[in-house]
């Protein structure tokens, strides 16, 4: 009805001589500042923090990365899972490797790295490449030299992806027969620097 200022309710205001909500209208009512609408009520908004959420795996995840609203979180067992904004769901990465980190330039350009083989022997182990294109995720070519175990992975673009790890030889005649690496792929070939004095975890 027609109204004069102080006439109105509370968290609504005088409008051209029409009482309005403030803030946001919900079902009839007027919500304060801050409060939602949920089901014709207002309500308070969730409290800040964390809050744990389904994981759909019990494999244990190594990694997560996220651009805009949306994650992937990869682990054991080539597990990926996504949010997509609203709810975790999980992908088909097409490998059972141990994905130990993920990373990407755009939702349509996300990359994964891990190994196949034992998580204590390093001398067993393989290097596991895939890559997410927006629509499903395809294996790559992996490292071609020696035992790798890859610890991180960084893409500027499809065409400039870097990883970097370590690599088991047992003629490296180290302590630990093992030296740092890290290498470039270019869509079509690897370019791998290794060298003993790196640290064999970079």
């Amino acid at each position: 009805g027609i109204c004069n200022p102080g006439t109105c309710g509370s968290n609504e205001q005088c409008v051209q001589a029409s009482c309005e909500c403030s803030y946001l209208s919900c079902g009839g009512l007027c919500c304060g500042s801050g409060q939602l609408c949920e089901n014709g009520q207002c309500t308070a908004p969730p409290a800040a923090g964390w809050s744990v959420q389904p994981t759909l795996t019990s494999k244990s995840l190594k990694a997560i990365w996220g651009i805009d609203n949306k994650l992937w979180a990869t682990g054991k067992g080539g597990v990926i899972l996504h949010h997509d904004g609203t709810s975790w769901k999980a992908q088909t990465s097409g490998t059972t490797a141990t994905l130990v980190d993920v990373q990407g330039s755009s939702a349509p350009n996300v990359w994964a790295v891990g190994y196949t083989g034992s998580d204590l022997y390093a001398s067993g182990r393989k290097p596991i490449l895939v890559h997410f294109d927006g629509t499903h995720w395809e294996k790559l070519a992996v490292l071609p030299e020696g035992a790798v175990t890859p610890r991180g992975v960084w893409a500027n673009s499809a065409t400039d992806v870097w990883i970097v790890g370590r690599r088991y030889d047992v003629n490296l005649g180290t302590t630990s027969n093992q030296e740092g690496i890290r290498a470039h792929f270019d869509a079509q070939t690897w370019t791998m620097e290794t060298n003993p004095s790196y640290p064999s975890d970079i």
